[in-house]
Order: C-alpha cells, then structure tokens, then sequence
C-alpha cells in the first residue's frame, strides 16, 4: 500500500504501524523546513500513485491544501490534527504540532466517498486500515521510549530550563517537565529585533541557560552569534528527522537523539 506523508516524523510513525504492508514516502525532504516548502508538480503525481495521504493539520503543513485541492477523488486522508477530544496547550503555535502525533488518536475522512467510512488496508489484518488505532499499536521498543528512557535520560539534569530555536517542543517539555526560557524566532524565518535578542540574553543569563537549541532545518548563524552574548553553547536537535542519517533514521532513533541533545543543553553554564 502507498502512503505519503507530509513530514518525516509522520512517516516513521506509518513504517512502525504499517511495517512491510506499506511503502512510505515524505514530501518534505530532509533538511527542509516544513514551515517554507513549496510542492511541486511531482508531489501530486506521488499522491496520484498512493492511497493515503497522512498530514498534520492545525496550519502547520498548510501547503499540503494545494495538493489536497487537486488531488484524485477516492484518496484516503487523514489529518492527525483533527483528532477527537485533542486539546492543544495553551499559547502554542502550529510550529510544534509534530511533537504531539505519537499519543493522539487519528480521524479519517475520505475524499469524493460520502460517509467518510470504508478500510484504508486490505492487507488481510481484519482492521478497518493501519493508522485509526495508532495509539498503543507502535512496537514496544518505540512506545517506552517517551515513558522510560527519555525521562530516565532528562531526570538528572542540572537545569530543567531551554532555550531553542523556534517553538517546536512545548509538549515534549510538558511531558517531561522542562521550561522554556525563550525562542530565537517567534516565527519561521522572522529575524529577532535587538529589543528581542536583548531580552533573550537577559533571560537566559538569568536562568543559567547553557546552550541554544538549533536546528538543521534552519541556520544556526544568529543563534551563535546570540549565545555567544551570554557564554553560551549551541546544540544540534532535530525536529524533523533525516532516514539517510543512522541516528535519526526512524522515530525511536530520532527521539534519543534529541533526548541526548537536550541532555546536553541542560547541563548549564560551565564555571
């Protein structure tokens, strides 16, 4: 079965569920920001030969309503955002929708059909599709990941304070009880104004804040010249995830990753 997905991180969710039952493809390649990618004309011929589109929703891969707009009748959709009964933390933007999509139940709905109703999989699994019953359906090793070893990994912390680059990790720091000092950039390729790298300083120093938070999606140009204000370090996380790089290539690499990352960020400042 052909699925595509907007992001990486959606796709290695899908391999785990749908294992060699299907065949996975991201539109936003590795290294790209979601928040800036343009499809083109062969994204819609990839949609063309699949029978699922899986997208995050809430305005944060909001392109994907261009495809969407053309896509053939009869294309299965499922919009992770609209999940029954999800309820998004307060001041969030849609930049970190992604961090939620482990825990939440999905809906579907089905394109040019009336009723939204019939299977996504005829795999023979007796299961109206793969993804509908996500939740508590990825493979153990996966699923004790966000339970066990990241809160096993982040409890001795010397500091339960961040800074980052963009917004894209309220939930993981509820979860796991981390505070956020400050972003770089409030918005996606919006540059701070000196008011805002002067507070960010300001705070950060104050909260003993260590590292900065950067991205390889995004240039980490500023966020050095900016830790550099405050004798502060910067730190490799990655959002988005990268299959040709062994240790971000599926979803349980990638969250230890970044679990590692920001272990390193939580040191503090070194006297």
């Amino acid at each position: 079965m052909g699925v595509v997905t907007s992001v990486i991180p959606v796709a290695y969710i899908v391999e785990e569920l749908g294992g060699e039952r299907v065949r996975v493809h991201a539109l936003v390649p590795p290294g790209a920001s979601p928040h800036t990618f343009e499809p083109v004309p062969s994204d819609l011929r990839k949609l063309a030969q699949a029978r699922l589109f899986v997208v995050v929703g809430g305005g944060f891969d909001a392109w994907s309503d261009k495809l969407l707009g053309a896509a053939p009748k009869g294309l299965e959709t499922l919009t992770l955002f609209d999940a029954p009964n999800l309820k998004p933390l307060e001041g969030t933007t849609t930049i970190t929708a992604k961090n939620r999509l482990p825990r939440r139940a999905a809906r579907r709905k089905r394109r040019g059909r009336a009723g939204g109703g019939g299977a996504v999989d005829g795999g023979g699994s007796g299961r109206q599709g793969i993804l509908p019953e996500a939740p508590g359906r990825l493979s153990p090793e996966v699923d004790s990941v966000g339970y066990v070893r990241i809160g096993r990994e982040l409890g001795n912390a010397k500091t339960r304070k961040y800074v980052a680059f963009h917004a894209a990790w309220p939930y993981f720091a509820e979860r796991y009880g981390l505070e956020k000092v400050a972003v770089v950039q409030e918005f996606g390729g919006e540059e701070p104004t000196p008011r805002e790298v002067g507070n960010l300083v300001r705070d950060a120093r104050a909260a003993g804040v260590g590292a900065i938070l950067v991205e390889p999606q995004l240039s980490p140009r500023v966020a050095r010249t900016i830790a550099a204000e405050f004798g502060a370090k910067t730190v490799l996380v990655d959002p988005v995830g990268d299959p040709g790089d062994p240790a971000r290539s599926n979803y349980e690499a990638l969250m230890l990753f970044n679990t590692r990352a920001f272990g390193r960020a939580l040191e503090g400042k070194r006297n």
